[in-house]
This record gives structure tokens, C-alpha cells and sequence, in this order.
């Protein structure tokens, strides 16, 4: 299973004709303008979807898009989504997203409010942005490819709860990724399955993730889709809430901690961040223990009854965690972490 990531911006033209997009069928299904009414699911036997204009995924509501699905919005609609969505592409049977079998251009995905979005093995051709994001929640874009965008290709505005892309190609475009006006906490970087795994190494027990790296490549997909299943906290929900969270706290370590020559994540203030996000209390003491070296910092989570002790002997701003402050992190990570 390929997790190589990417994100590129090429500035050739791309000619993409009726064929490319394929034609209408017998299912076609038109979807009125305004907002979903309860969970809705997009499948194959409707396919392809014709948007009458905007179409809102609300708060609480989910939209699920089946592998194979097409979608078309003729009247520059966008679909907006302030609940969870979920494009659901596979490898070789994705989900096209255009304006329509002509030319033309549409709205694009927009991710607002407190919404949620996962984007698998899509083709999102001639939009205005591809992706907008605009969310204190999570977006995860794989293996999709933006074409022929006339303004941005993945647009971030604003503080975002994480916005992790991986095998993202932008073609065309003024901007392939534009992020601006607070912290983005945008992941983009080029990973392999087994770094991907190693991402993970404070959400699973050391024993899954060894399970996974050591599988040959023919059954790393099923193990992967196992895996997923297993260890979605809501599976009744198109997201997975537990990957979703994570993800979203090595975003915000990397963008809070990060070091010379070490991502944010991998820091001592990061690690601990990951695996038991925010502490409930932070405070820096005015006196140091006799002995000790340079200004302390204590992280506590009050849960796990738990105090972090971080010193920075240097003075610029390097944080360790003290000997014994890392063995009791350490024992609450064995604990805590699903076996």
C-alpha cells in the first residue's frame, strides 16, 4: 500500500473533454439547492449528482460519496460542509467532482464552522478553490488530484483544528496552497507507509504497529482497512474521530514546538501533547529546585494525575522533560494506549 505524499503545482494545460468526465446515465440524480435534512449517502446507483446550486451538509448531518460517484454542479454550486464528509475514492474506482460534462467552472468544497471532512481518492476538476478551509475541525485529503483550478487548490483561513495532505497534486492554478490569518496547522509532507506508521506510535501499541510494518506489501491494504475499523472510536460516523484528533495534535506540535533540525511533534513538549493533549494546567514556577539548572515549566493532567516537569538549561526556549518526569510519562502512555 503506497502512502507517498506529495504536493505539487504544475503549470501546463490540461485538455479534458466530455469523455474524461463521463456522461450522464439512467441514475442520474439531481440534489435541490439549501441544506441536507438528515445523513445522507451518495452512491453509485444515483450516480452522477447534478447540484442545483449550493448544497449545505449542516452541523450533526453527514454526506458520504461512494467510490465511482460523479458529481456535477452546472451552476457553480459548491457543497459546504459544516457537519462531517466523507469522499470515500478508491484506488482505480475514485469520485469526480466538476461542473459538468462541458466546459465551465464550479464552487469547489467548503469546510466551515466546526466541520470535518475526509477526501480519499477524488478528481476535482475546474473548480474555483478546490478545497476552502475555514474549520476549527480536521481535514484529511489522500490520493486526489485538483485540476485545472482557476483560483486556489487548497485555501486555509484561519485557525484549523489540522489540515493533513497527503498524494495531493494541484494543477494549474494562481496558488496551489494558500494559507493565511492565523494558524493553519497544514501537514504536507512526502511519507511512506512506514512513516506513516511511525506517526503513530502514541495513538496504537507499539506490538499493532509492528503487526503493520511487518506485513508483506500485498496485505498491507487489508491489514490498513482492518486496522481503520478496529480503531474508530464513532464508527457509526464517515469520520474517524480517533485519527481525526490525533492527527489535529501533531499538526499543533509542529506548528507550537518545532525545533532546528526537529519537527514539533518529536520535541519532549510535543510528544507528551500527542499522546495526552492539552494539559489542564500550565504553569512556571518561580523558584527552581536547589541545583537545578535554568527555568522549569510543569504540564499537568489532572486525569491521569500526572505532572510534566520540562527545564530549559540552554534559555532558548529547548524543553526536556526531566529523567523522572518521562517515566511516569512513558508508564501513563503503556497504560492508556489500545493494545
Amino acid at each position: 500500500m503506497g502512502l507517498a505524499l506529495r504536493v505539487a503545482l504544475f503549470c501546463g494545460t490540461a485538455l479534458l473533454g466530455a469523455a474524461a468526465l463521463g456522461a450522464p446515465s439512467q441514475g442520474a440524480t439531481f440534489v435541490v439547492s439549501g441544506n441536507l435534512p438528515a445523513d445522507t449517502a451518495w452512491t453509485l446507483s444515483g450516480s452522477p449528482y447534478t447540484l442545483e446550486g449550493d448544497v449545505r451538509v449542516p452541523p450533526g448531518i453527514h454526506l458520504e460519496i461512494d467510490a465511482g460517484v460523479t458529481v456535477y454542479a452546472p451552476f457553480a454550486g459548491r457543497i459546504i460542509v459544516e457537519g462531517d464528509l466523507g469522499v470515500r475514492g478508491a484506488s482505480g474506482n475514485g469520485v469526480t467532482l466538476a461542473p459538468g460534462p462541458s466546459e465551465g467552472s464550479w464552487g469547489g468544497i467548503t469546510v466551515n464552522g466546526t466541520g470535518n471532512a475526509t477526501i480519499a481518492n477524488a478528481t476535482i476538476t475546474r473548480p474555483d478553490t478546490g478545497v476552502a478551509v475555514n474549520t476549527t475541525g480536521f481535514v484529511l485529503i489522500t490520493d486526489t488530484l485538483i485540476q485545472r483550478v482557476l483560483d486556489e487548490g487548497v485555501s486555509v483561513v484561519g485557525d484549523s483544528g489540522g489540515v493533513v495532505l497527503r498524494d495531493v497534486t494541484i494543477q494549474q492554478g494562481v496558488t496551489a496552497l494558500r494559507a493565511f490569518d492565523g494558524r493553519s496547522n497544514v501537514s504536507a509532507l512526502r511519507v511512506t507507509f512506514t512513516q506513516m506508521l511511525d506517526y503513530l506510535r502514541y495513538y496504537v501499541s507499539s506490538q499493532r504497529l509492528a503487526a503493520l510494518r511487518d506485513a508483506p506489501p500485498e496485505s498491507r491494504a487489508g491489514l490498513w482497512a482492518e486496522f481503520l475499523r478496529d480503531t474508530d472510536p464513532v464508527p457509526q460516523t464517515p469520520a474517524h474521530e480517533g485519527l481525526r484528533d490525533h492527527f489535529s495534535r501533531i499538526a499543533q506540535a509542529n506548528v507550537r514546538f518545532r525545533e532546528e533540525g526537529q519537527p514539533g511533534w518529536l520535541t519532549d513538549r510535543g510528544r507528551v501533547m500527542v499522546a495526552l493533549g492539552q494539559p489542564d494546567q500550565i504553569y512556571e514556577p518561580t523558584i527552581s529546585n536547589v541545583g537545578q539548572r535554568g527555568r522549569s515549566l510543569i504540564w499537568e493532567y489532572r486525569d491521569h494525575r500526572l505532572q510534566v516537569v520540562f527545564i530549559d538549561q540552554t534559555g532558548f526556549g529547548r524543553w526536556r522533560m526531566t529523567l523522572p518526569s518521562e517515566s511516569e510519562f512513558e508508564a501513563v502512555v503503556r497504560r492508556i494506549i489500545p493494545q
